[in-house]
C-alpha cells in the first residue's frame, strides 16, 4: 500500500477515535449529507455507527450546503456537526454559522485552498493526501473507513453501502467499468466476506430483477439512443433481433433468462445499434462491464444489483425523500416498497426532461470550449445534474465541449457541469468554483463533474468566464478543430 493511502487510513482512524470520544462525552450529533446516492450511503454508514453506540443524533439530507440549511438544524454550541459528501469547499461558510462547534467533514470533492487551520474542525478528504476523489474513493467509502475503526466488530456489512456510493457517483472508471483505488480494496473485502459477487455482464438497469424490456428502457448509463425511455422501441428491438420478450408461460424474460447465445446476440446488436445512432465505439462498448450483486438479497429485490440500489437512493434524494433513502439502506421493508414506487415517478420526470431537450435542441448554445442549455423552471433543480449525466453521450451534445446546464432554484440558479471523457487535461471543478465566485456564487466539484449556485441574471457572465478558464486549462487546444 502506498504512503498516501496509509496516511488517509491513519486519518480515518483518528476521526473514528474522535467520534468515540465525543460519544463517551455524551455529545449530540447533527448530520447533514448531500442528496445523491453517495451522500445518502455515507449518511447511513454514520447513522449505523452512532446507532451502534445508542447515542443521540439527527440526520438530514439536503441539496445545497448553505448558511440557511445549517441553521435549520438548530445546532447548539455543544453539538458535533458532521458534513457528508460536501463541506470541503464550504469550510468558511460552516465556521461562520457555527463558530464554536466541533466539526467533522467527510468529503471527496476538491477542498478549499485557503482556510485558516482550526483545531475544532477535522476533515477527511482524499485530495489532502494526493489521492483523486473523482474515482479512487467516494464519501461513502471514506465513511466506511471510519466505521471499520469505530465499530470493527460490526462494520463489514457497511462495505456494501461504500460500493453503492462509489457506483452512484460513477466512480467505476477502471477497465471494463471496474472500481479502482481504495474502492477496489473495499470491493475485495466485501467479496472475500461473501457479501457481494462481481461479474462481467451487460450493464443494464435491474438486470437481475426487471423484465428485459424494462431493463433496456430504464438503462441510462450508457444512454441508449432510441431505446432508453421508450418501452415500445425496446419491445420492437428485441423482436427484430430474434429475442422473444416473453417466456412460454407468458411471463416477461429477464436478462438472466437468456441463454449464452441470446446474450451474445443481444450484446452485439446493442453495440451495433448504439454506433449506428452516432455513439463512439468505445462508449457503445461500455454497455459491457462489471456488475456487483449483493448475495443475501433475493432475485426480486431492488437492492440486489448495486447499480439499481444506487439508482433507488438517487431517486429518493432528488425527489426530496432523503430520509426514505436512509431507511432503504437500513433495509426497512416498507421503505424499500415506497422507494420502488418513487423511482417510477422519478424516471417519468427524467424521461419528460429528456424528451423536452430532444424536441428543443436549439436550446443548446455553443461556446468555444463549452456548450450549455437553460432548463428554467421546467427542469427541477434537483434533477438537472442527472439530466446531463444521462444525455451527455447522446447525439444532442458535442463530445468535444464541456456541458453546462442551468435550472431555476429558489431565488438563484443551479449549475451542473460535466466533461465528456474525450476531453483530457481539465479540471472543471476548479474552473466552476472560480467562475461561480467571480459572479457572486459558490461551487466546486471534481475534474469531470461539478456544480454551483449563482445569482439570477449572471448566467451569461458565468459562461464567458468559464469558457475562458477551460480554454486556459487546455492551453488553447480546441477539440473541435
Amino acid at each position: 500500500m502506498n504512503s498516501n493511502r496509509d496516511s488517509l487510513l491513519k486519518k480515518a482512524d483518528q476521526i473514528a477515535k474522535v467520534i468515540r470520544d465525543f460519544i463517551n462525552d455524551g455529545k449530540n450529533f447533527k448530520i447533514l449529507a448531500h442528496h445523491d446516492a453517495d451522500g445518502i450511503s455515507s449518511a447511513s454508514i454514520l447513522v449505523s455507527i452512532l446507532a451502534h453506540f445508542k447515542t443521540r443524533f439527527h440526520a438530514k439530507i439536503i441539496m445545497q450546503l448553505n448558511e440557511k440549511n445549517i441553521l435549520n438544524m438548530f445546532p447548539s454550541k455543544s453539538d458535533v456537526l458532521i458534513f457528508l459528501d460536501f463541506g470541503s469547499g464550504y469550510k468558511d461558510v460552516i465556521r461562520n454559522v457555527a463558530p464554536e462547534n466541533d466539526i467533522i467533514i467527510i468529503d471527496h470533492h476538491e477542498t478549499s485552498k485557503f482556510f485558516k487551520e482550526d483545531k475544532k474542525l477535522i476533515e477527511l478528504n482524499p485530495h489532502l493526501f494526493n489521492l483523486n476523489g473523482s474515482y479512487e474513493i467516494s464519501s461513502a467509502g471514506l465513511a466506511f473507513l471510519i466505521a471499520e475503526k469505530a465499530i470493527p466488530e460490526g462494520s463489514l456489512n457497511l462495505s456494501v453501502l461504500a460500493i453503492v456510493g462509489a457506483i452512484g457517483d460513477r466512480q467505476d472508471r477502471g477497465e471494463m467499468r471496474s472500481l479502482t483505488g481504495i474502492n477496489s480494496m473495499i470491493v475485495q473485502k466485501a467479496e472475500n466476506a461473501g457479501l457481494i459477487k462481481c461479474k462481467l455482464s451487460l450493464r443494464l438497469f435491474g438486470a437481475e430483477t426487471r423484465p428485459l424490456i424494462k431493463s433496456l428502457e430504464y438503462t441510462t448509463d450508457p444512454f441508449i439512443p432510441g431505446l432508453s425511455g421508450d418501452e415500445g422501441a425496446c419491445y420492437k428491438f428485441l423482436k427484430n433481433i430474434g429475442i422473444e420478450p416473453k417466456k412460454s408461460d407468458g411471463k416477461w424474460k429477464t436478462l438472466n433468462d437468456l441463454n449464452d447465445v441470446e446474450k451474445s446476440n443481444l450484446t452485439s446488436n446493442l453495440i451495433k445499434h448504439m454506433i449506428s445512432k452516432g455513439m463512439e465505439p468505445k462508449e457503445a462498448e461500455s454497455i459491457i462491464g462489471y456488475t456487483y450483486i449483493v448475495n443475501d438479497e433475493p432475485p426480486s429485490s431492488p437492492l440486489r444489483d448495486i447499480r439499481e440500489f444506487s439508482s433507488l437512493l438517487n431517486a429518493c434524494g432528488r425527489m426530496g425523500k432523503g430520509g426514505l433513502g436512509i431507511a432503504v439502506c437500513m433495509k426497512h421493508d416498507k421503505a424499500i416498497e415506497e422507494a420502488n414506487q418513487l423511482i417510477v415517478e422519478y424516471r417519468r420526470k427524467i424521461s419528460s426532461y429528456i424528451a423536452w431537450l430532444f424536441e428543443n435542441p436549439e436550446r443548446i448554445k455553443k461556446g468555444i470550449y463549452i456548450q450549455s442549455f437553460h432548463g428554467g423552471s421546467f427542469i427541477e433543480d434537483s434533477m438537472i445534474g442527472t439530466m446531463i449525466s444521462v444525455t451527455m453521450n447522446s447525439c444532442l451534445f458535442s463530445q468535444n465541449k464541456v456541458i453546462i446546464a442551468f435550472a431555476n432554484s429558489d431565488g438563484q440558479i443551479k449549475v451542473s457541469a460535466r466533461s465528456p471523457s474525450r476531453i483530457i487535461g481539465i479540471n472543471i471543478g476548479s474552473a466552476v468554483q472560480e467562475a461561480a465566485e467571480k459572479v457572486g456564487g459558490k461551487g466546486g466539484g471534481h475534474d469531470i463533474a461539478a456544480g454551483a449556485f449563482i445569482p439570477i441574471g449572471t448566467e451569461e457572465r458565468f459562461l464567458q468566464i468559464l469558457d475562458e478558464l477551460i480554454g486556459k486549462q487546455l492551453g488553447g487546444k480546441n477539440y473541435d478543430l
